[in-house]
This record gives C-alpha cells, sequence and structure tokens, in this order.
C-alpha cells in the first residue's frame, strides 16, 4: 500500500461536509483501514478538538466527535494482520 498524502486523507474526510462518519468511511476504504492514517487525518484535519472551556462552569465541552477509537482500531487490525498471517502459515 502506498502512502496517501495527508491533504487527501483529510479532503476524504471531510467530503461529507459535518457527516463525518460517512466521511471516515469512506477515509477507512482509501487508507485500507490503517488505523494510524485515519487517526493522522482525523488530527490534522482539525474538525476534532479535546474540547473547549465552557465560560461559565470552566469544563471541557466537546466541539467535535469523530466516532473513531485508536486504541480498539489498532488492536482490531493487528487482529487481523495475525490471524492472515496464521491462515497464510496454516495453508503452506
Amino acid at each position: 500500500m502506498d502512502q496517501n498524502p495527508i491533504s487527501v486523507m483529510i479532503a476524504v474526510l471531510t467530503s461529507k461536509g459535518t457527516d463525518y462518519d460517512s466521511g471516515l468511511e469512506l477515509l477507512r476504504d482509501l487508507t485500507e483501514n490503517c488505523p494510524a492514517c485515519i487517526l493522522a487525518a482525523i488530527r490534522q484535519s482539525g474538525v476534532q478538538s479535546a474540547g473547549e472551556y465552557d465560560r461559565e462552569g470552566n469544563e471541557m465541552s466537546p466541539y467535535v466527535h469523530v466516532n473513531f477509537d485508536f486504541k480498539k482500531e489498532k488492536e482490531s487490525f493487528w487482529n487481523w494482520v495475525n490471524d492472515a498471517k496464521r491462515d497464510h502459515n496454516d495453508y503452506y
């Protein structure tokens, strides 16, 4: 797999406007579900921030949330890779 330019990954993520779940699905296809690539696009796009302080209550309020859990995605990705290796070794 060739690495996609970050500008292309960001454009795909934001291609559906603020429907980031749909953009995320397109990004998964483009990056072949690479968790690091997806996280990079989300972070560098600026569409998701940790949050901003509420002026009255001093509580963090999320700005935008993209439904992506890097830890779970990474674990799933490596399970897939290891299963593929095991299947390959069983075949030969």
